[in-house]
């Protein structure tokens, strides 16, 4: 597992339809694939192209406890420009964006 390196999940639309979801930026794990495809595939997709999964909302609560249950200490990005830290323990931390 890799504590918290590079593990964002960022509240977004997919590109195609704009559809609300968020996207999942981790290094590879054979294990987070395949839990994260557990999920259907009308809810999941691969981008290669930015090297992220997106999951649409449906499915968003449960991918994030998957980042986090895999990979530890994760940022959660909002669309307000407002982070939150989470980790395995149930700790969070906010911060919001300042004008």
């Amino acid at each position: 597992m890799s504590e918290g390196r590079n593990v964002r999940v960022e509240h977004g639309h997919h590109p195609r339809d704009n559809g609300p979801g968020v996207w999942i930026h981790t290094p590879y794990s054979e294990e987070f694939v395949k839990e994260i495809k557990r999920i259907p595939s009308w809810y999941r997709a691969w981008a290669g192209e930015d090297s992220a999964w997106f999951v649409r909302e449906e499915y968003a609560a449960q991918a994030t406890a998957l980042v986090i249950h895999h990979y530890g200490e994760t940022i959660i990005a909002y669309p307000d420009g407002s982070e939150e830290y989470r980790d395995r323990s149930g700790a969070t931390a906010r911060q919001e964006r300042l004008l």
